[in-house]
């Protein structure tokens, strides 16, 4: 069931010296990653919401897409994955492209 956040999992890291976990507030020690899984080899457009997108830049550093690939494979082997960060940057450098549907 989709949570309605603009991520799937928050990853907290844990404090080094303390042993404890960060305060919510230290954004820097903390990553949201958004899970897009498909069931074919190499489909490599899906679609994003203007929530997602919106996140991606206000938490750009810390904002991840994991792309999965032939997730739904009997042979866990066949299973990739591909790791996008810092989406605003890649969009400003032409590393990836958005495109409006209609």
């Amino acid at each position: 069931k989709e949570s309605g956040l603009p991520y799937d999992f928050r990853i907290k890291f844990l404090n080094e010296d303390e042993g404890t976990m960060f305060d919510d507030n230290e954004c820097k020690n903390v990553k949201f990653i958004e899970v897009k899984s498909t069931t074919k080899e190499s489909k490599e457009a899906f679609p994003i919401s203007y929530q997602e997108l919106c996140f991606a830049q206000k938490f750009s550093d810390q904002f991840e897409i994991y792309r999965l690939y032939n997730a739904a494979h009997a042979d866990s082997n066949q299973v990739s994955i591909r790791i996008i960060k810092n989406i605003p940057s890649l969009l400003n450098s032409h590393g990836i492209s958005l495109f409006i549907v209609i």
